[in-house]
């Protein structure tokens, strides 16, 4: 309750500090509110119907039939357990989203609606996390507003994924971690742990935040033992001995039975790291979740820690000031360099790490405004020994080891990188606080102090060129920084990829869509039995499981996948040439599927006067005859549908469902 009271009194007291906290809150509200009832035809489908199938099937069957909320998802490998019940971290989202459906039913809406309340509780947590941190209110502000409009969450806020809420109690057990470290209170400590525990529950990478917490910790507390500190120690033991518990529950009792996991096992393997093409990768990534202009101000943060870390303790002297000067000017530009950024954006790049770094004096009599003269121990009102840049340099250790042991499955899928996310935001906000102060400092020096109340002062001339400074690298957070296209732009800016903002960057993740699915699964639906089961072409279509509320089979290689998937019960089949399989190029699967199978749907886009396939959807039983599908054009009706993409534009897909219904 004193912990309510305490806040809503700030509040009151600092309106226009939380009147611009609901401002980033509400930006991020409307990038996040995009196609929340969109079919699950979208970028990552994949792992959206797994938890999408998983929380329908806890809706339906219970939390029980296979084990202690052991989840059961629409997709069960051929030679595993058929009703897709699997070995997983704990499914809090799926649970979650089930007992949501056993009120309102079964809906995308619902689902989107509350990972994007997850997603959005991010923006606040992440406020009250740096502010914490750093003692800091233009940071956190920072900080809030760089999270809401971050690629990584605002896409994957639509997604239904256990990211949104595992990211929110990573973030949320840094900042009670924070608390218990300053204020030494029972309750700060047992709810770190309670964090903590479902953080790693719901994926187990969020325990990346254990680095900054082990290295930080307070260890000579532990000596000071009371026999109420030691029920307390005792308590967040047993609660962080929770994910232990759920791994050993998995691996002797679940595993053995289903036959399958989907708990990686991908670590310690450093190959991917010396291979070309996964740098590629993770820069397109790198793109797509931060923009590539946030991940060179996350490597000018870095430096500004380390900075800032040796100067807190006195050390920042020419020994070590000139080598983290000159690293800074030589990494920063290389680090732009590789993200395809040109020569004028290199030395801009390189003015603006000196520019983060405490290299620059000032004479300004308000302290809270800068870092030059902010001490470790200067906490809003309290005396603190806690030191945020050790924290963020601990964190940052984690993320390099967590980049090492994870490189195999970073190369896979953006969203792994959910973890680390926390990093490149502190990161970005405080290299552009930084920025923006030292060149505030270093302009407003030559302004004469105000000598009556109606003249701007030095302060004043400082504070707003230091917001004016941080207002503008937000705004290229947002747009991109200053460029465009053509020859001049590729020699002396940048590509156009290293040129763009989160706005774009977000549109590339919305725009990438595989339409056609949900038709087909509705069309599955209405047509078949609950146990037929779907063979199709690979698992970015995904989202045709949900829309049939079927199970089904991925990968089609052979005739004897398919006569094996026959046993399984499967009777319908779909291809998907978009995909690049070329299942009909494979002479076998061809012959086999003219004999066995009968067409029910194809759906194409023209392109001119042809047309390309995007979908052919089987059943068992009948003939198919590929040499009259020009034919289907004039002999059945043509129904469409348009999908969405940003900027106003559309896929206008066709389709065709041969049945006597819809003969013309």
């Amino acid at each position: 309750m004193s912990m309510l009271n305490e806040a809503f009194s700030e509040i009151k007291e600092k309106k226009w500090l939380y009147t611009l906290l609901f401002v980033a809150i509400l930006i991020g509200l409307t990038l996040r509110a995009y196609h929340t009832d969109y079919p699950v035809v979208g970028y990552h489908n994949w792992k959206e119907t797994h938890y999408l199938t998983e929380a329908r099937n806890f809706a339906r069957d219970g939390f029980f039939k296979y084990g202690f909320f052991v989840p059961a998802y629409n997709y069960p490998q051929l030679s595993s357990d058929p009703t897709g019940a699997h070995a997983d971290t704990f499914p809090f989202i799926s649970v979650v989203l089930a007992i949501f459906f056993k009120i309102f039913g079964p809906s995308l809406t619902v689902a989107r609606a509350i990972n994007i309340s997850f997603n959005l509780l991010i923006v606040p947590a992440i406020f009250l996390f740096v502010r914490r941190l750093f003692r800091r209110n233009d940071i956190a502000l920072v900080a809030a507003f760089t999270t809401s409009i971050t690629p990584l969450l605002v896409f994957f806020s639509h997604n239904t994924q256990l990211q949104n809420p595992g990211l929110l109690f990573m973030v949320l057990a840094g900042y009670f971690y924070i608390r218990w470290f300053e204020n030494d209170l029972d309750l700060d400590l047992i709810l770190t742990s309670v964090f903590v525990a479902l953080s790693g529950l719901t994926v187990f990478t969020f325990l990346v935040i254990l680095f900054p917490i082990v290295l930080t910790f307070p260890y000579d507390r532990i000596k000071r033992f009371t026999l109420t500190r030691l029920k307390t120690y005792a308590i967040s033991a047993a609660i962080l001995s929770t994910v232990l518990l759920w791994v050993l529950y998995m691996q002797f009792a679940v595993i053995p039975r289903t036959g399958i996991s989907t708990i990686s096992e991908k670590l310690l393997n450093l190959a991917p790291l010396y291979a070309g093409q996964f740098w590629q990768i993770i820069r397109s990534y790198a793109a797509d979740n931060y923009t590539l202009f946030g991940a060179v101000l996350t490597f000018i943060g870095i430096f500004s820690f380390l900075s800032y870390y040796f100067k807190e303790r006195g050390m920042f002297g020419k020994k070590i000031a000139v080598p983290v000067i000159l690293a800074t000017l030589i990494i920063v530009p290389l680090i732009a360099w590789k993200a395809q950024f040109k020569i004028l954006y290199l030395i801009i790049f390189a003015v603006l790490a000196v520019l983060a770094l405490p290299i620059f004096k000032r004479e300004i009599s308000h302290k809270a405004n800068s870092f030059a003269s902010l001490s470790v121990n200067e906490k809003m009102g309290e005396s603190s020994a806690f030191d945020p840049f050790k924290f963020m340099l601990a964190y940052g250790i984690g993320a390099a080891i967590f980049f090492m042991l994870l490189a195999e499955k970073l190369s896979g899928h953006s969203y792994h990188q959910y973890p680390i996310a926390p990093f490149f935001i502190v990161s970005i906000s405080f290299a552009i606080i930084a920025i923006g102060e030292n060149i505030g400092s270093v302009l407003s020096a030559k302004v004469q102090p105000a000598g009556d109340e109606e003249k701007l002062g030095r302060e004043d001339v400082f504070k707003i060129l230091k917001y004016f400074v941080a207002f503008i690298l937000v705004i290229f957070l947002v747009y991109g920084p200053p460029g465009g296209a053509g020859k001049v732009s590729e020699t002396l800016l940048g590509t156009n990829l290293a040129l763009s903002g989160s706005l774009e960057a977000k549109n590339r993740q919305f725009d990438t869509q595989l339409p056609g699915s949900d038709i087909a699964g509705e069309y599955i639906q209405k047509n078949s039995n609950p146990a037929d089961r779907i063979l199709f072409s690979g698992g970015e279509i995904m989202g045709l499981l949900w829309h049939s509320d079927r199970k089904g089979f991925y990968g089609i290689s052979s005739v004897d996948v398919i006569k094996k998937a026959e046993e399984k019960g499967v009777k319908w089949i779909l291809l998907y040439p978009p995909l690049g399989r070329n299942e009909l190029n494979n002479e076998g699967i061809l012959s086999y599927l003219k004999e066995n199978y009968g067409l029910k749907q194809v759906a194409f886009v023209k392109s001119g006067e042809n047309f390309n396939i995007i979908y052919f959807l089987f059943k068992k039983g009948g003939t198919f005859d590929p040499d009259k599908l020009s034919e289907l054009v004039q002999d059945y009706a043509v129904a469409s549908k348009d999908y969405e993409l940003t900027g106003e534009r559309r896929i206008s897909l066709g389709y065709i469902t041969l049945d006597n219904k819809t003969a013309s």
